[in-house]
């Protein structure tokens, strides 16, 4: 079992081993909340099996939004603690990468790209083979961000790709502005399994990267 909140994106899926069995994806602003419990039910419902078939659970564990990932954080390790099921987390710009890793080749690197709040976003960056080349960062996005990566071409995606238009990075670049699956989280997370990467459920926590963007009040508070 998959799950993907760490975007405004509430995705969930299931695999067996590196194949897709049945997704389930529901791109609506704040709804991971009401909705990421029903999904999962429905597609193992979908798929004829129960929680105690499962033999894994995979996260999107971040960077990405504070709430999205918290409720995908809970809803994971609960029913891993419920079920005694061992929990995998995949790197959200990992498996934003994995999306159009098909559509790159040699020469080329992909950077997935999660928007965190006016110019700036979390990134990472790959090869055509997604092989990580730079671990996960935050970049205010400006002229010549990108200069000297050693790539031909770059190809930038995610909900944070489309900041880069109109905007010389230093390489040439294709955009794509691709959403988040738990499709995608598939592969990696049964590899992070059978290499025995497990997740401690009582200490795990998703990878916020930064504080959550709180507003406070502006009214007087008495007492």
């Amino acid at each position: 079992l998959c799950i993907e909140t760490a975007t405004e994106v509430c995705s969930v899926a299931l695999g067996n081993r590196h194949k897709l069995i049945v997704e389930d994806n529901i791109n609506r602003k704040n709804s991971h909340t009401e909705t990421l419990t029903i999904q999962i039910e429905n597609i193992l419902k979908k798929a004829r099996i129960s929680y105690q078939d499962l033999n894994g659970v995979a996260l999107s564990g971040g960077p990405g939004s504070y709430t999205g990932l918290r409720v995908g954080s809970s809803v994971a390790k609960g029913i891993c603690y419920a079920w005694d099921i061992p929990l995998v987390a995949v790197d959200t710009l990992y498996g934003l990468g994995v999306g159009v890793s098909d559509q790159v080749g040699p020469g080329q690197i992909i950077i997935p790209m999660i928007d965190a709040r006016r110019m700036e976003v979390y990134t990472a960056h790959y090869d055509h083979q997604m092989n990580e080349l730079k671990s996960v960062y935050n970049v205010i996005l400006e002229e010549g961000v990108f200069n000297n990566l050693g790539a031909e071409r770059a190809l930038i995606c995610g909900n944070g790709a489309l900041k880069c238009e109109g905007i010389d990075v230093g390489i040439d670049i294709d955009i794509i502005p691709t959403t988040c699956k738990a499709a995608n989280l598939i592969v990696k997370s049964y590899e992070l399994l059978k290499e025995g990467k497990i997740e401690d459920i009582a200490y795990f926590n998703p990878n916020y990267h930064k504080a959550p963007n709180v507003t406070k009040s502006k009214k007087n508070i008495l007492g």
